[in-house]
């Protein structure tokens, strides 16, 4: 079990040789390394409590004890008296994340502690790397002592002791401290709530707020005019001109850290008279196992409100902090995002945003802009449109290649670990910074693509360089002028009852036609190079963009994912091994994995939280085969337990071992139960010994000085 799945996987053995990988670990290592391991743990005990040295899991053919161990092309370290009396050993910073994962599970099995140390530079390291020849020549770094420090952190590597404590010596351990883990029960997700709490009113009358703003997202994706304003015109007299050359750098651009609910109340109040919010969203995975959750990390916003920064025009980035102002987050960015009267912006809002606004907050997004959709019909690609750091290289970003390194970097990075990293967050401005006019000149190059009859469109061509669009704009601009009269007499399109008379009056959809064309028909100019937003309806790849992206605002969320229990893959594999007669699982052991999925889902449900985050599939099918009987025995699955079971306030670590010392497992759980032994035990031990040997000592010393002055006087009467 452990941290990771083991067993079989797909068919096929854990430990099976890699395909491709002439040096990856073999069945005949993994069989070597068991050994290795259970020698290690058997001299431990041994010398921890001090019994003769046991030679049940010595291996055969041993090297001398101060040679390097060869297993699977690494040097692993002789189990010396010395290692032994270490607090913990190191493994070979050579082996691979997978190798490391297997070893991990490993060890889980044979009850020795384990846990990742170092830095996570594999991606960084070539595979052979730090490793020796088949031959076993040249050795490089030898695991065992306990070495490294905090200001110097070793490479990347397993930590294994046999002691509950010793792992608590390791420098650079990997932990889930606060400043890394989510903060599950302080930042919970809306949708939790709202399906768990009946009798709130509050959340009952947002429910019944959300399917109204459902409909208003149905009518924009069916009518996508309804989306329009006024302003929506397009004057291709200035966009033909615009392009992306004059955004400003980070350090020219004004921003906000939103981290306190008077920073929020501020941010909002500056974004009151807004049209155009270019947003974008940061979020991290949170439980373990194959029902992983995803939870908001970060939230930025761009406002279409311009400031002048030394002659650059810049629009003010903010940047919110979710998990400290959480709870404000639906009352303060709710009706920003549900206002029709403002152009929510952004690139692939399909992917994760929309679904995680409306799962931790609530939040709906009316009338959106999606920059990806809109390259996707510009491109004619089947199979997606562009990144964004590359849409802004083709519209003349300047420093794009900076962006697309950040992104690189840190697009995937930990989210959620405090305090944010400066470059992460300048990665997380720029996501926001070129959205807001992104959108004019993708919306400009779709009407240039419609008036060419649905022709592809190199993206930045400009009016003056295409003949074919100059003519074809004269065309349509004539055409709606020669039309202007007729269509003064027609019926508008859509009107505000057909919106239920929820559109404001700066929204097309309380346009009356008839006035806007008369006006409209006074111009006689063919030369006219703006299209005015009751136009813009006729071009159709504008409309068809401007649909899917309304669509995606539906894309919401539906609740967890959460893994099947009986078809997780460590069950799987520890119930065919004992069908082989290679392991035991008993049915009174899956009786107790079903209580224990059952208690899982409960606490999920008093917490407010997807199961995963209580403690995975995975870690229950281990509880149910090793039946650990406190939480220093439950950490022998991963030192580090989820946060509900390491908060020793909660009572959920203490329910779960309550439930196998009282399951009908309890008698098989004596017999599976090893020894929690303690490094700092073991040194307390061994200094009491010392000093009771050195008061024996004294005592002896005294003696003899005392039976040596009564003879001396004995001697000294005799003479007289």
């Amino acid at each position: 079990m452990g941290r990771y799945r083991r067993g079989r996987k797909h068919g096929k053995r854990w430990h099976r040789k890699r395909d491709g990988d002439g040096d990856a670990f073999s069945r005949e290592d993994w069989a070597l390394l068991e050994n290795y391991l259970l020698e290690y743990r058997t001299k431990a005990y041994d010398a921890h409590t001090k019994r003769p040295e046991s030679t049940s899991h010595q291996r055969e053919n041993a090297p001398p004890a101060d040679s390097p161990i060869l297993i699977g092309g690494h040097n692993f370290a002789p189990i010396t008296e010395k290692l032994v009396a270490q607090p913990y050993f190191d493994l070979p910073d050579t082996l691979t994340a997978k190798e490391r994962r297997k070893i991990h599970s490993l060890c889980a099995d044979l009850g020795l502690y384990h846990a990742g140390a170092g830095k996570k530079d594999d991606k960084a390291r070539k595979k052979d790397g730090n490793r020796v020849n088949t031959n076993g020549d040249a050795a490089t770094i030898v695991s065992g002592d306990c070495n490294g420090s905090a200001d110097f952190p070793l490479k990347r590597r397993n930590a294994v002791s046999a002691f509950a404590d010793g792992l608590q010596h390791v420098p650079d351990l990997e932990k889930l401290h606060e400043s890394s883990s989510f903060p599950s029960r302080t930042c919970k997700p809306w949708y939790n709530h709202a399906h768990g709490s009946s009798t709130n009113n509050a959340i009952q009358k947002r429910i019944e707020a959300i399917e109204m703003e459902k409909l208003q997202i149905r009518e924009m994706t069916a009518f996508p005019e309804k989306s329009l304003r006024e302003s929506d015109c397009l004057d291709f007299a200035v966009l033909n001109s615009l392009d992306l050359s004059n955004v400003p750098s980070s350090e020219d651009t004004p921003w906000m850290l939103v981290d306190t609910v008077a920073k929020l109340k501020q941010c909002v109040d500056e974004l009151s008279k807004i049209s155009e919010l270019a947003f974008d969203l940061e979020m991290c995975t949170v439980g373990e196992g194959n029902g992983k959750s995803v939870r908001t990390c970060l939230i930025q916003l761009a406002s279409n409100v311009p400031v002048d920064i030394n002659g650059k025009e810049a629009f003010k980035e903010y940047v919110i902090d979710p998990l400290q102002v959480w709870d404000a987050i639906p009352a303060h960015l709710g009706p920003l995002f549900s206002d029709p009267n403002v152009v929510k912006i952004g690139h692939g809002i399909g992917g994760m945003d929309t679904t995680s606004l409306h799962r931790d907050f609530g939040i709906l997004i009316l009338n959106a802009f999606d920059t990806f959709e809109a390259s996707v019909i510009l491109s004619q690609k089947k199979k997606g449109g562009l990144g964004l750091a590359h849409l802004c290289h083709h519209y003349s970003l300047p420093n794009w290649e900076q962006y697309s390194q950040l992104k690189h970097t840190y697009q995937n990075s930990d989210w959620k670990k405090r305090p944010l990293d400066s470059d992460a967050l300048e990665y997380a401005r720029c996501d926001v910074r070129c959205l807001v006019t992104l959108r004019k000149l993708l919306m400009r190059d779709l009407a240039k693509m419609a008036m060419l009859g649905g022709r592809r469109l190199m993206f930045g061509s400009s009016m003056e360089d295409d003949s074919d669009v100059n003519s074809a704009l004269v065309d349509e601009m004539q055409s709606f002028d020669l039309q202007a009269e007729a269509e003064n007499s027609a019926e508008p399109s859509f009107s505000e009852s057909e919106f239920n008379g929820t559109a404001s009056s700066n929204s097309l959809d309380g346009f009356n036609g008839a006035e806007n064309t008369a006006t409209a028909a006074k111009v006689s100019d063919i030369t006219r190079t703006v299209i005015n937003a009751t136009e813009l309806p006729a071009y159709e790849m504008l409309m068809k963009a401007i649909s899917i992206s309304q669509k995606k605002c539906l894309k919401l969320w539906t609740g967890d994912d959460e893994e099947p229990i009986m078809e997780n893959q460590s069950l799987l594999s520890l119930i065919k091994r004992a069908a082989k007669q290679e392991g035991q699982w008993s049915a009174a052991q899956m009786r107790l994995y079903e209580q224990l999925a059952e208690w899982r889902g409960s606490v999920a449900q008093r917490e407010y939280i997807s199961a995963s985050e209580v403690c995975s599939l995975d870690c229950l099918v281990y509880v149910a085969h090793r039946l650990p009987q406190d939480h220093w025995e439950m950490r022998r699955y991963s030192y580090a337990l989820p946060p509900l079971l390491e908060d020793g306030s909660l009572p959920y670590c203490k329910e779960l071992c309550k439930m196998v010392a009282s399951s009908s497992c309890s008698i098989l759980a004596e017999s599976k139960s090893m020894r929690v032994l303690f490094y700092s035990e073991g040194n307390a031990s061994q200094q009491n010994e010392t000093v009771r040997v050195q008061r024996k000592l004294m005592k002896v010393l005294i003696t003899t000085a005392a039976a040596g002055v009564i003879i001396l006087a004995v001697k000294r009467m005799g003479r007289r």
